[in-house]
């Protein structure tokens, strides 16, 4: 794969692994706060992230996706 286009991939990647653990972490406090179709509706956007994230790992090769750490930090 060319270094531009996985670069891009990469970028797409973390993105949306930091939306899906943002829009989880607010339907958690939207739960909380008694609104429960603003957390239905977080929770919704949540799994579209994790799954726009997965389906961005399968056009990675593994070692690319293994190889780095998401900008948080932690691997």
């Amino acid at each position: 794969m060319d270094d531009r286009i996985e670069t891009l991939e990469f970028a797409r990647l973390e993105r949306a692994e930091y939306i899906e653990r943002m829009t989880q972490e607010l339907s958690r406090l939207a739960a909380g706060a008694n609104l429960p179709m603003l957390a239905y509706l977080l929770e919704m956007a949540a799994e579209e992230a994790a799954a726009l994230r997965e389906s961005a790992k399968v056009r990675l090769a593994p070692e690319e996706v293994l190889g780095r750490a998401p900008r948080g930090g932690a691997p």
